[in-house]
Parts: C-alpha cells; structure tokens; sequence
C-alpha cells in the first residue's frame, strides 16, 4: 500500500460497549449489509480469525456503528479523546490489514 502508516480509526463491534454507547445510536443492519458482511467472511483475506470474530460479531449485534455515535458522549468527544487515543492504540490485526488491503476507515499519521 502506498501509505505505510495508514491505520484504521472506524469503530469496531466491540467498540460501542467499550465507549458505553446505547444501541439507539447505532444503524440497523439492512438485508444489503447483513449480506455484504456474510460475503466478507468468505474472502480469504478476512479469513483471520480476528476479522472473523468482527464481522460475525457484528451480524449477531444487528447494528453498525459510525463514528458520529460517538457524539453521544459529547460533541467533541471524537476529535478531542477518540481519535487521539486511536491514533496511539496498537490494534495489530487491524492495523496489518489496513496496510496491506486498503481499509476503509484510514488515518495517516
């Protein structure tokens, strides 16, 4: 990838427990995302058993969750806690993932 640094920052399944956000602000899952998410787990690049873990754990939760949730905690929240302590966060899989297929969520650093 051309960005060596690059590093996902998007909100994790585990992530809306961890932060202590309520499920009204996450999105339901709709027909075309619960299917997307099934054809994920058969690409062999998600075949790590952590991406494995995430995506199904996201299918049995119901909901995504943007980042925008993340102002339900305060306005400011997003830029003046989460992204900074993201930006710091090792979360190896995700990070090895990123570098190498191109996450969606990307920060550089």
């Amino acid at each position: 990838m051309a960005i060596p640094k690059a590093k996902f920052i998007g909100l994790s399944s585990a992530d809306p427990d961890a932060y202590g956000l309520p499920r009204n602000v996450g999105i339901k899952l709709n027909d075309k995302d619960v299917s997307r998410a099934k054809e994920l787990l058969k690409y062999r690049w998600f075949q790590k058993k952590h991406w494995q873990e995430e995506i199904k754990r996201m299918l049995s939760i119901g909901l995504k969750y943007e980042l925008d949730a993340l102002a339900n905690k305060d306005f400011r929240y997003l830029t003046k806690t989460y992204l900074p302590e993201s930006s710091k966060r090792k979360i190896g899989w995700i990070s090895a993932a990123s570098r190498r297929y191109g996450a969606v969520y990307l920060c550089c650093s």
